[in-house]
Parts: structure tokens; C-alpha cells; sequence
């Protein structure tokens, strides 16, 4: 049988590259104005929900169907509720100590121009509130991809922190669009999540920290624009 992990890091090679180049929300909406490929144009809500919808095909869809067909259970790569409660004071505390950095961040202007992602959502407030549950959604995606589908494959064949290691590589290189000071966050994030996910055979806390920085950020950087 093919290493677990050989298909896990192969999968992910073609799928961050997919992403990168047709799906991010300027590229996606640049398929919907009929430009093609490379044009970057500024996304819609129908670009950014576009590029949800592709995270949830590309980060949840397909993987779990690779691990049903190696026969593995959801459960074994942290896709599970069990001890959520009493774990998830452990993510709220990490929040509440990332709550200073994120309000620094919010204040400085390459932020307060990538987020949120979709320059619509500071138009009105239901523009905000859908392009909200959308983005939160996305996290999940990328939680149980990242922290579960990737890091559980290697984890299999290797030990907790060089599969640790070798997930942070993807999951850093895939904030390179966005300000180095987050990109640098995220290397920090990818360890500690990492960690916390293989400590407690779950991920779903780290999507709700995730979570909860990312609408934070976003709230931030809207009320700076005016709408609140």
C-alpha cells in the first residue's frame, strides 16, 4: 500500500496549487468577469463565496473521501467533540493573549487593506454578515485540512513534531499574499495548533480560535472604514 502520508503531501502540492492560481478570491473573480487566468480583479461576494465553496471541495470533499477509501475513520484525524468544553477554555486563553497583537495589527494600514478579504463586506451590514459566514466556514475547512487530513497522515509515519514541521512549511507559504508580520504569525499559529490538535486528537478547537481572531480582525478593520 502507498505511504499515507506520500499521498496526503502529493494531494496537498496540487491542491494549494489549484487554490493559488484559480480559486483566491482575486483570481476567482476574474474567472467570473470572463478574464482567465492571472488577471486579478477586486472580488465580489460572488468571488469571495466562490472561493469558499473551493475550500470546502478542495480542504474537507476530497479528503475525506481519500481517507474512506483507505479506510479510515473521521474520528482518527481529530474530527471530534469528546472533552470539546474542557479544552476549549485552553483556545479562549490563547485568544484573550492574541487580543492585543490583533488590535496592533488592526491599526496598521496593510491589514486595514487585506481584510476583509472582500471589500464589499464593509458596504453594508448584511454585505458583512455574509461574507462573515462564508469566511468563518472557511476555517473549518482549513482547520480539518491542515490539522487534521495533513498533519494526521504524517503524524502516522513519523512522530509528533516533524509531522508538526512538515505541515507549518504549506500552511505558512499559503499566507504569502497577505502582511509578513501575520505570515510570521501564522509559523507561530501552525506549531501551536499542531501541538494542541495531536494533545487532544482534535483540531475543532483550533477552528474556533481561528475563528475567532479572523471575525475580530475583520470587525477591527470594518469599524475603521466607518460601517460600525
Amino acid at each position: 500500500m502507498k505511504s499515507k502520508a506520500f499521498i496526503a503531501l502529493i494531494y496537498t502540492a496540487i491542491i494549494l496549487t489549484l487554490m493559488e492560481y484559480l480559486f483566491i478570491p482575486p483570481r476567482f473573480e476574474g474567472w467570473l468577469a470572463g478574464r482567465g487566468l492571472g488577471q486579478w480583479l477586486t472580488p465580489t461576494l460572488a468571488g469571495g463565496w466562490g472561493w469558499v465553496i473551493s475550500c470546502w471541495v478542495g480542504f474537507v470533499i476530497l479528503p475525506v473521501m481519500i481517507l474512506k477509501y483507505q479506510n479510515h475513520s473521521l474520528k482518527d484525524f481529530g474530527f471530534h467533540s469528546e472533552n470539546f468544553l474542557q479544552h476549549l477554555k485552553i483556545y479562549l486563553g490563547l485568544f484573550a493573549l492574541m487580543s492585543p497583537f490583533i488590535y496592533f495589527a488592526s491599526e496598521q494600514p496593510s491589514f486595514q487593506l487585506v481584510y476583509p478579504f472582500v471589500p464589499e463586506a464593509k458596504s453594508s451590514l448584511q454585505n458583512f454578515i455574509l461574507w462573515e459566514l462564508g469566511y468563518i466556514s472557511q476555517f473549518f475547512c482549513l482547520e480539518f485540512f491542515f490539522r487534521g487530513f495533513l498533519l494526521y497522515s504524517v503524524e502516522k509515519e513519523s512522530n509528533h513534531w516533524l509531522a508538526i514541521a512538515v505541515m507549518v512549511v504549506p500552511y505558512t507559504m499559503i499566507h504569502f499574499h497577505k502582511p509578513m508580520l501575520e505570515t510570521f504569525g501564522a509559523v507561530i499559529a501552525g506549531v501551536a495548533l499542531g501541538h494542541l490538535s495531536l494533545k487532544y486528537r482534535s483540531w475543532l478547537g483550533g477552528a474556533i480560535l481561528h475563528s475567532l481572531v479572523a471575525i475580530t480582525m475583520d470587525l477591527l478593520a470594518t469599524h475603521k472604514s466607518g460601517l460600525f
